[in-house]
């Protein structure tokens, strides 16, 4: 009995030692992330504000989060950094790899600001050391800002500790003239801040003077998570005319955190006496003129590109069109033009066209056109077979002697020819009765006149001459 009983203590300790052995289970890889503001309360207008974004897994981060833009009506709202920082910690038995991004954002006006939701993807690996994306979103928050004091009849303030302002004028000179021009640039930098945060400045317009303000430089930079700003204001004046000038000064001002308080720091004006230009005389006739040109010029550029920014479309509709009309034109071009020319002669050289001819030189009287003309035609009527005469075609229109109305206009060398180029005849007369033999002959040749009927034949009248 002891001995059962040592052999079963002795299997039970094996198999707790092999269940100690054996590997665990493996576990699931999760992620979380967790959004929260720094500083949460106690926020002025144009203060800066972090919004930062935890993101914590069980697995290692096998590519960086991918964070959405972030929007906010009223404040401005850029994550500057592009890169978040790596760290980790411990919860339980558990090693937790987590990364740490954030946003900055700075109100630009008092009131409650709403934080949406943020959607962020993360690709972490698996159990099995594969990757496995996981959708993750944070919660909103709820910001509010409240107005500085004092500030509230400003057009914009910018809260931090200091602004550090300088100013300098380029392209003076000793005794300035009318046409010369100064540019007076103002720099400011900050910490604790962003460029598109910095008050703007503005520049006065002078009375004679034209003032031309160049584009605003922005920079900025991180170091350690410390933002630095600066914001480069430049504007060009020249002098129009001669006499006394007086730039005023520029005042740049900002709210304090520490001390609450406005700071305030003021660049000083500058006076220029301005002296006229010798060669303004010289050049006043000239430069209206050359204004004016140039001023219609720069009108007629502007109207051209509205025009074509308006009718964009249908341009390229048109050039697509042409492009397509060339292709088919290259194709086809050669038939078309084959075809139409073969149009044309068979055209000038029909029945009609001859009958056309013999009908203007009629209207016109002149007997030596008529008879040449009449020919023209009658061999175009005639079968190609035969030769033109009326004898023939007079049997076509079953009548005996349809032209014997004009045999006293025949000639001796004509012989049955029908006019005469001698005698003082009636032209128009004439036509009237071919005009009538030439429909009968014709109606006989319709396909309602099945018998005798004969096919046109348009030659040319060199063949019908040698034939006569």
């Amino acid at each position: 009995m002891r001995l059962l009983l040592a052999i079963a203590m002795v299997l039970l300790a094996g198999q707790s030692a092999m269940a100690q052995l054996e590997d665990p289970p493996p576990r699931r890889s999760s992620a979380e992330i967790t959004a929260y503001l720094e500083p949460k309360d106690g926020i002025f207008v144009g203060q800066l504000v972090r919004l930062w974004l935890e993101t914590k897994s069980t697995g290692r981060f096998i590519r960086s989060p991918r964070y959405p833009d972030l929007n906010i009506d009223g404040a401005i709202a850029i994550m500057p950094e592009q890169l978040g920082v790596n760290f980790s910690e411990g919860r339980g038995d558990d090693t937790l790899i987590g990364q740490r991004q954030r946003y900055a954002i700075i109100p630009q006006r008092a009131g409650d600001f709403t934080i949406p939701p943020l959607n962020i993807t993360v690709t972490i690996a698996d159990e099995n050391n594969q990757p496995k994306t996981i959708e993750l979103r944070t919660e909103q928050i709820t910001m509010t800002a409240t107005m500085p004091p004092g500030a509230k009849d400003l057009t914009s303030i910018v809260t931090v500790p200091k602004i550090t302002v300088s100013q300098k004028y380029d392209g003076v000179s000793e005794s300035p003239k009318a046409g010369d021009a100064v540019t007076r640039t103002i720099t400011m930098s900050a910490e604790g801040t962003l460029a598109l945060a910095l008050p703007s400045i503005v520049f006065a317009k002078l009375d004679g003077t034209e003032v031309y303000p160049a584009k605003t430089i922005f920079e900025d930079k991180i170091n350690r998570g410390t933002y630095r700003a600066k914001r480069t204001d430049a504007a060009t004046y020249v002098f129009s005319r001669a006499g006394q000038f007086s730039l005023p000064p520029i005042k740049v001002t900002w709210f304090d955190p520490d001390t609450k308080t406005l700071k305030s720091e003021e660049m000083p004006g500058k006076d220029f006496s301005v002296k006229p230009d010798p060669l303004a005389k010289q050049t006043e006739k000239v430069e209206p003129q050359q204004e004016s040109t140039s001023s219609e010029i720069s009108s007629l550029i502007i109207t051209a590109l509205e025009w074509l920014r308006t009718n964009i479309a249908w341009l390229t509709l048109l050039c697509i069109a042409f492009y397509l009309v060339v292709l088919v034109w290259q194709k086809y071009s050669g038939a078309a033009i084959r075809a139409t020319r073969s149009h044309i002669d068979k055209a000038l050289h029909s029945e009609p066209y001859y009958f056309l001819k013999f009908r203007q030189a009629c209207t016109k009287g002149d007997t030596d056109r008529v008879v040449t003309s009449f020919w023209r035609w009658l061999d175009c009527l005639t079968p190609e077979n035969r030769a033109a005469t009326v004898a023939f075609l007079a049997k076509q229109s079953r009548q005996n002697d349809p032209l014997r109305p004009t045999r006293d206009w025949q000639q001796d060398r004509y012989h049955d020819a029908l006019l005469s180029t001698s005698a003082a005849s009636d032209t128009r007369e004439i036509f009237r009765i071919v005009s009538g033999f030439r429909d009968k002959v014709l109606k006989a040749r319709s396909p309602s006149h099945a018998a005798g009927k004969l096919e046109l034949n348009p030659r040319t009248p060199s063949s019908a001459h040698s034939q006569t």
